[in-house]
């Protein structure tokens, strides 16, 4: 699921890094349900929630990353999933 992400985090911080802005950053993104992915959403503001069922990875989890603007207009992430045992140790 968090590779499924990756790409939304890198077109959120490109966009971010070209308006100066997490505003818009996210609009027009939109998470296809393919594989391990069950559904998901980018907001305007470049929030990424992207989630799983028991049926493709064998639990329900969900992983929500959210961007922040750090010094010199750098996008830090910030990751928090459900359950926890089941999300990546950076979402921990």
């Amino acid at each position: 699921l968090m590779l499924a992400a990756s790409s939304f985090k890198t077109s959120v911080a490109e966009k971010a890094a070209t308006d100066n802005s997490l505003t818009s950053a996210g609009v027009g993104l939109t998470v296809s349900v393919v594989g391990k992915v069950t559904s998901g959403s980018v907001t305007d503001a470049g929030v990424i929630l992207i989630a799983g069922t028991a049926a493709t990875v064998g639990t329900a989890v969900t992983l929500t990353l959210t961007p922040s603007l750090g010094a010199g207009g750098t996008v830090v992430w910030s990751c928090i999933g459900t359950p926890t045992k089941f999300v990546p140790a950076a979402c921990r």
